[in-house]
Order: structure tokens, then sequence, then C-alpha cells
């Protein structure tokens, strides 16, 4: 963990350090690129320990940054301003850190509630970010609003509004109807074929061909596995890696995205 800075703490609208906000690994004072991951449902416990493949992409001089910003927020655009805010005390840090180097590349990643959140970050942040990889996303809240007591309660907290039908609240803030404001950066999308918690048919299927038709750079893999994450040494455990660490994209020679297995777009 990095010691708490000063000045890049003075502007905070809280009174508190970086680090009560976020958690992150690696050194800043040799980062060469960021990568903020957005995590999932009830994971806003303090993180002490990092998964394998995190790991060996924290010691590639990548700096692995993970905040809490509440994933019931379901990352409205006051979620998306508050993670900007984080970055940028993150960013503030670098700067004194390594004053003669320029902003290093920002990466985008997340899985599931996360992967939500990331794809949806995306369409508001006021930063730039190099390249996107999701895992399992929620790209449909129409679909996902009955699937869990839980996400129907935070659905109708964090996007009510006076006046407007839910129906359009959760189109709004549904990826698979916001891929016009997606900027144009690769995307790495995973997901299980035997998911049952995120079904592919209702989510990743559909989004990827939407993608696809926009001209955004997609590598979209339709892994055998449920919704548990990307198989220890695998093939797509390196491919993440590969992508994550030195931004390539899977051609479609290399391993194509079969679209006889994917649903049409409604």
């Amino acid at each position: 963990m990095i010691s708490p800075g000063s000045s890049s703490e003075s502007s905070a609208p809280w009174p508190a350090a970086l680090e009560d906000f976020a958690a992150w690994g690696g050194r800043i004072e040799s980062a060469k690129r960021i990568l903020v991951f957005l995590h999932g449902r009830n994971e806003v416990e303090p993180r002490t320990m990092w998964y394998p493949w995190e790991q060996r992409v924290i010691d590639t001089d990548t700096l692995f940054f993970y905040p809490y910003f509440g994933p019931w927020s379901w990352m409205t655009p006051k979620s998306a301003v508050y993670v900007d805010h984080l970055v940028d005390r993150l960013l503030a840090r670098y700067a004194e850190a390594q004053p003669h180097q320029p902003q290093p590349e920002l990466i985008l990643a997340g899985g599931s509630l996360g992967g939500h959140a990331v794809l949806q970050y995306a369409t508001h942040t006021r930063h730039t970010y190099a390249r996107l990889m999701a895992l399992a996303p929620l790209i449909d809240l129409e679909a996902s609003f009955s699937s869990f007591p839980d996400l129907r309660r935070s659905l109708a907290v964090a996007l009510h509004q006076d006046g407007v039908p839910p129906a359009q609240r959760l189109q709004e803030h549904s990826p698979l109807h916001c891929v016009g404001d997606m900027p144009r950066m690769p995307i790495l999308l995973f997901h299980g074929i035997e998911d049952t918690q995120v079904p592919i048919a209702e989510h990743s299927d559909r989004y990827a061909p939407l993608l696809q038709a926009s001209g955004i750079p997609l590598h979209y893999e339709r892994l055998p596995i449920g919704h548990e994450g990307v198989p220890r040494d695998s093939e797509w455990d390196r491919m993440r890696h590969d992508f994550i660490v030195h931004g390539r994209l899977p051609s479609a020679e290399t391993s194509p995205m079969k679209a006889e297995n994917l649903a049409q777009p409604s």
C-alpha cells in the first residue's frame, strides 16, 4: 500500500484519506499504467489480498485501483462523478510521485454488477480510458429487475424519478440501450454459457452484436463456465492479462466470435 499523501488530499470534499474510499495494489512510484477495477455485488470490504490474476497484473508495474463506489448506486451519473473524483485524487498522487512523467494509461475492468458499472461508467466519465474488460456484465436492467429481491429494491432506490415510468429509467441505465454513448475503445467481453445468475442469452449475447455493429473494437468470448471467474492459467486468463497489460485484443482470425451462437439483438 502507498503511504498517505498530503497536498493531493487538500481539496477532498470528505475529511478522510483516499485509503478510506479505495484500496490499491502496486507502487505508485513505479506504475506504468492504472487499472480501475469496479467491484461487484456485496464486495465493499477493505481489500488486503489480491487474487492470483490480479497479482500478476500488479507485478507488471500496473497499479490496481479498487474504489469503493457502492454497487447499489447502479453507476448513475452522480456515481460516475464520485469515481472520477477518486481517480483524480489518485492521479494527483501519481503526479507528485512521478513529476516528470505524463499521465499514465488508464484501463477499466469489472465483473457481474461491476461489469455493468464499468460499461455505464465509461459512458459518463470525463477521463479517457485506453480499453475496457468486462466479465459476465448485467446488460439489460429490465431483465435483471425480477432476478433477485435486493436488485429490485436497490434499482428502485437508485433510479426512481417522479413522473418517469420505471421501464424508461431501467432502459436509460442499461448498457444495452447506451451503446451509442460508448467511447470508441477496445473492449474484451467474457461471459459463461452456463451462467444462471446473469444469463448470457439475456445479456452479453444481445449486447455483443450491437457493439460490433457500432464499430467498437470488440472481442467476445463465450466461456464454458457459470458465474465464477475466468479459470486460472487458462487461455482466457492469459488473454485477459495480455489485454490489460499490453492492450492486445485477439483478432477474429485467432479466436472468432461465432455469430451463429449469438442471440439476435432485440
